[in-house]
C-alpha cells in the first residue's frame, strides 16, 4: 500500500505542472470572443486599408496636378520673360550696330568696303578660303576701331553695304 500511495503521489507531482498550464474555462472564453471578433476586426480593417489606400491615391493626384499647374505657370512666365529678354537685345542690337556706319577714317572705310564687296562675291560662288582671307581683313580693320565682332560686317560698310 505505501507503494501504491508513492506512485500515486509521484504521478500527481507529475501531473501537477500540465494541469497549471492547460486552459481554464475563462481562458477558453476568451479564446473564443476572440476567434468570433476576429473577422469583424478583419473586415473594419479592411474597410480601413481601402479608405486609406483611396486618401492616398487622392494625395498623389492632387500633388501631381499642382506640380504640373506649377511646371505650366513657370514655362508661361519663362517664356514671356525670354520673349522680353530677346525683343530687348534685338533692339539694343540694332541701335548699337547702327552706330558704326560710317565711323571708320575715310581711307580705311574705303578698304573696308573694298574687302566687303568683295566677300560678297567670294561668298556667293562658295570661294571658302578667299572668303575667310577677307573676314580677317575686316576683323583686322573692326578690331583697330574696337567694332565688336556681333556687328554684321554690312553694318559698317558704307550704304549698309548695298
Amino acid at each position: 500500500m505505501k507503494r501504491l500511495l508513492g506512485i500515486a503521489g509521484g504521478l500527481i507531482a507529475l501531473a501537477l505542472p500540465a494541469l497549471a498550464q492547460s486552459p481554464s474555462v475563462a481562458a477558453a472564453e476568451r479564446l473564443i470572443t476572440i476567434a468570433y471578433a476576429r473577422p469583424q476586426d478583419r473586415d473594419h480593417d479592411r474597410d480601413h486599408d481601402r479608405d486609406d489606400r483611396d486618401r492616398d491615391r487622392d494625395d498623389r493626384n492632387r500633388d501631381r496636378n499642382w506640380n504640373a499647374e506649377r511646371d505650366r505657370e513657370w514655362h508661361r512666365q519663362h517664356d514671356r520673360d525670354h520673349d522680353k529678354n530677346w525683343d530687348r537685345q534685338r533692339d539694343e542690337t540694332y541701335h548699337r550696330n547702327t552706330h558704326y556706319r560710317n565711323v571708320l577714317a575715310p581711307e580705311w572705310q574705303r578698304k573696308y568696303d573694298s574687302y566687303y564687296q568683295r566677300w560678297l562675291n567670294y561668298r556667293a560662288t562658295n570661294n571658302q578660303s578667299e572668303m575667310r582671307s577677307m573676314e580677317r581683313r575686316m576683323n583686322s580693320i573692326r578690331t583697330n576701331y574696337g567694332i565688336p565682332p556681333n556687328v554684321p560686317y554690312g553694318e559698317i560698310a558704307s550704304n549698309g553695304g548695298r
